[in-house]
């Protein structure tokens, strides 16, 4: 159960990495892309379309688990810096409300998550599937090693379609800017943190009981480890999908 838990806490770190590159990146290059009219334009224009994708992924996973929303900002110009929010309150004695928490906290990730894949399809980019092998070993060098490999797996293809012509580079800047503004907020990921130790609670308790239960339990684990490698390694693309949209925000910074 503990290495279970272990690699849990490691298929989460890949999200930790994208929202301390996107932090970082931000307080590198923001305020020079702010004070340039051209980048702090098309910030903002990205963010009118980005803004209310990430907070209306909060409100639907807060209503799926069934927490109270008071108020709903999909976009704003705010002196405090925040672009949007969802103010919502929830039953801290509910397991279920307060297991919500980190999936209300990763709701954004995962509508990038999912246009990555609905653009993938409309322009027949094929993602390469990862191995469905059995991913529980004492080892967990060999699982971060998988996470690694199939996330250069999914660039390769993803930048091989790019660059084959101006259209699917336009799709490589679409996917990047809903991912710029996809990634959760460091409020985000405190949520996230709190629910995430609650959800490999909850997990490792399932684990448990499966031992005595279920008489396939090496398979479902297996395919535990099979969905998570795949979030883990969408997560890494991702992260390098923000820097191309701080890679052209920064570029126009230098123009005017």
């Amino acid at each position: 159960m503990l290495i279970f838990a272990i690699a849990f806490l490691l298929l989460l770190s890949p999200i930790t990495l994208l929202i301390v590159v996107h932090q970082g990146l931000s307080r590198a290059l923001g305020r020079k892309i702010a004070q340039r009219p051209l980048s702090k334009g098309m910030f903002y224009a990205s963010a009118m379309f980005g803004t209310p994708l990430h907070e209306l992924s909060h409100a639907v996973m807060a209503l799926l688990f069934r927490h109270k929303i008071h108020k709903i900002k999909f976009f704003q110009f705010g002196q405090d810096g925040r672009l949007g929010y969802v103010e919502h309150n929830w039953n801290r004695r509910s397991i279920y409300q307060s297991v919500g928490m980190f999936f209300i906290a990763i709701a954004p990730m995962l509508v990038a998550m999912l246009a990555l894949w609905g653009l993938a399809t409309h322009l027949d980019i094929h993602l390469v599937e990862s191995s469905r092998r059995h991913l529980f070993t004492p080892s967990l060098l060999e699982l971060v090693s998988s996470i690694w490999q199939h996330a250069l797996m999914l660039w390769g293809q993803i930048f091989t379609f790019s660059t084959t012509s101006w259209l699917n580079v336009l799709w490589l800047l679409l996917a990047s800017l809903v991912c710029f503004h996809c990634v959760p907020s460091t409020a985000d990921f405190k949520h996230a943190l709190k629910g995430g130790l609650l959800v490999g609670a909850v997990l490792c308790a399932a684990w448990f009981a499966s031992i005595y239960l279920l008489s396939n339990q090496s398979e479902l684990l297996g395919w535990t480890f099979h969905v998570w490698l795949n979030i883990s390694a969408f997560t890494l693309v991702i992260s390098v999908l923000t820097m191309v949209w701080w890679l052209v925000l920064w570029l126009l910074s230098l123009v005017g």
